[in-house]
């Protein structure tokens, strides 16, 4: 089956524009537009996602942080994403948190990959509100995911873990809150408005591993005999199952074309699984059948899973029959889909 171009101006009004119609949300900016352009100064629009937060996500936020939302935060929430020209730039969200000085609005800017961009108060009457504000502790919470957010934390999460932010003492209860929201924002975003990242995250990936793509095609069945039968006659395990660990039945394929409709490369999403984590790669595999970038979803869980998927990096088409790490193989059965399409 051939597969299909998807417009980036299209795909985001037709996915995004339908939110556009629910009326004021219970937890949204005051000032969308003036917050909005102050964190994205070059786009060109934003649109409004209000998804309900209920019981469910509450759970799901629990089963990540030793902290949940509070029942009173359940409801229609409101997810803004700027857009320029109609690609994605990031996403604002709202939240309130308690404190000893009362609740804290504080306004999240992430990246659509889900680490924090920016952040600014929109409510607070805690003394070392200048403190956390400056760009000496933003310094510290700017281009981090999950999993380095949470490292941040004690284990219970209720106070910043020893030695990870340089924050006077007076200030450490304040940073703490903060960090807690921002662990919470990147939870609930990922769970409440999940249907609307899987439309969101990889055309960000696509537009940021190829800023020229005018074109994005979605391989609607990246694997077919030819490309199985090919890695498993290569890579066969000795019990018969998937060598790899990659979810293939959840692969997403991408491939980025210019104007003229010339092949860019490729963006793949694997799920995949290790005895010891379940992860999800963005790969960005470049037309000459090189893996040229891989990432985690949330970020990575430890060094050494870090060092063996960045090592990968660089490896070509035609060295796939030297791969044997769990890694290499991983990158070897990304590499013979995109050679296939």
């Amino acid at each position: 089956m051939k597969p299909k171009p998807i417009i980036f101006a299209l795909l985001v009004c037709c996915i995004l524009g339908e939110c556009d119609a629910f009326g004021q949300a219970y937890c949204a900016l005051r000032d969308p537009t003036k917050r909005i352009y102050e964190f994205y100064p070059d786009a060109t629009s934003f649109k409004s996602l209000v998804r309900t937060v209920d019981e469910g996500v509450r759970q799901s936020v629990s089963t990540e942080l030793p902290f949940t939302i509070h029942f009173n935060e359940l409801g229609r929430h409101t997810l803004y994403v700027p857009v320029k020209q109609a690609r994605p730039l990031g996403l604002v969200h709202a939240r309130s948190e308690p404190g000893n000085f009362g609740l804290s609005e504080i306004v999240w800017s992430l990246t659509p990959s889900l680490e924090v961009k920016d952040f600014a108060f929109q409510r607070c009457r805690s003394r070392k509100r200048t403190t956390i504000e400056s760009d000496e502790f933003k310094r510290q919470i700017i281009g981090k995911d999950f999993q380095q957010l949470r490292m941040l934390l004690t284990e219970n999460g209720n106070s910043l873990a020893q030695g990870q932010l340089d924050v006077s003492e007076e200030a450490r209860e304040m940073a703490a809150i903060v960090v807690r929201s921002a662990l919470k924002t990147i939870a609930v975003s990922r769970s409440a408005w999940a249907r609307d990242l899987q439309i969101i995250q990889p055309l960000y990936r696509v537009d940021r591993a190829y800023p020229n793509a005018s074109q994005v095609r979605k391989i609607d069945q990246p694997y077919d005999q030819q490309v199985t039968r090919g890695f498993d006659r290569q890579f066969a395990s000795s019990s018969g199952e998937n060598s790899t660990n990659i979810d293939r039945q959840n692969v997403l394929l991408l491939e980025a074309n210019d104007g003229q409709g010339q092949l860019l490369g490729h963006v793949a999403k694997t799920p995949w699984k290790s005895m010891d984590y379940e992860l999800t790669l963005w790969w960005k595999i470049r037309r000459d059948q090189v893996i040229e970038g891989v990432v985690a979803d949330g970020g990575w869980p430890d060094a050494e899973t870090k060092n063996a998927f960045e090592n990968v990096v660089g490896l070509a088409a035609d060295r796939i029959h030297e791969c044997n790490s769990a890694a290499e193989i991983a990158g070897a059965e990304v590499l013979m889909l995109c050679r296939r399409n």
